[in-house]
């Protein structure tokens, strides 16, 4: 396991709207580029339009493309992401690119592949590392994933999406958005609506009046 995570800094925003469940975001519109660092091999990673993209260069690199937030390089977690105890899932939308590559024979009985992981920062036997094709799908189309990483509630971590580039005759690049971490918030309980009260008190007593009425003529 390659462990090379540059300095990030994180950022977390938390969301509340309406009845809806609180959702942290990790930079996830990729709108600010300092937020993610690129720890790349062979190849190349890109921020522009609020969407991250990994590209694989010349030859072949187990990590070609990597975007890694959290960590400084080392795994020395200088500036880990710390979790809160109600974190259910790490949620992005993901799309797949690919050309012929010119300097590949397609030897390699392996695809490029994208792997999306969180790395713990004391403990590396939590690491939970997710390999698309086996974990989630990766497509031409964007879709989006949402992978379980309550095993890692209330711990530091650091984040990474890293492409490996295999001699299979193609280039890749992912394109990565909305990168989120979904909380297990509890659901305030809805408060009607004042028109909703007035309402339903209208027919408690419009029924009240006829069950009255019966009683008195019945």
């Amino acid at each position: 396991m390659k462990k090379v995570l540059p300095v990030v800094g994180s950022i977390l925003i938390s969301l509340c709207s309406g009845f809806s469940s609180a959702v942290p975001i990790i930079n996830g519109g990729f709108d600010n580029g300092l937020a993610w660092n690129d720890a790349s091999g062979n190849g190349s990673t890109s921020i522009g339009g609020g969407v991250a993209s990994l590209t694989t260069g010349e030859g072949t690199d187990t990590f070609s493309a990597v975007l890694v937030q959290g960590d400084n390089g080392f795994f020395d977690f200088d500036d880990p992401i710390s979790l809160g105890l109600d974190v259910l899932s790490l949620s992005f939308d993901v799309r797949l690119q690919q050309v012929v590559s010119i300097d590949e024979p397609g030897f390699s009985f392996f695809t490029d592949t994208l792997s999306a992981n969180v790395y713990d920062a004391v403990d590396e036997s939590l690491d939970l590392l997710f390999l698309a094709g086996i974990d989630f799908d990766v497509t031409s189309s964007f879709s989006s994933v949402i992978l379980d990483i309550s095993s890692l509630a209330g711990r530091s971590v650091a984040f990474s999406f890293e492409l490996s580039d295999e001699d299979d005759l193609f280039d890749t690049t992912v394109f990565l958005d909305n990168v989120k971490v979904l909380t297990a918030a509890a659901l305030p309980e809805a408060v009607p609506e004042p028109g909703v009260l007035l309402l339903f008190s209208l027919a408690l007593a419009y029924l009240l009046f006829l069950r009255r009425k019966n009683s008195f003529y019945g």
